[in-house]
């Protein structure tokens, strides 16, 4: 396998990791998000997806972007 190829394999694995963490978290906050509109009003007065799965989705694509960067600069 040569440089180019392993790179190509690198950059490909972080783009489907990446596409993995983030429809993960998203498909989190959307299902509790869900599941507290159908509490009803005591439920949304008392929780809310918070700010926790905001910072989970934020950090899921900033360390796909991190690997794709890394495999690229990285590996030239």
């Amino acid at each position: 396998m040569t440089k180019d190829q392993r790179l190509t394999t690198w950059v490909l694995v972080s783009a489907v990791l990446m596409v993995v963490g983030v429809f993960t978290t998203l498909y989190d906050r959307q299902h509790v998000q869900h599941v507290i509109d159908q509490t009803g009003i005591f439920g949304q007065a008392l929780v809310n997806v918070g700010w926790g799965l905001n910072l989970a989705l934020l950090a899921s694509a900033s360390m796909a972007v991190a690997g794709i960067v890394w495999a690229i600069r990285g590996h030239s």
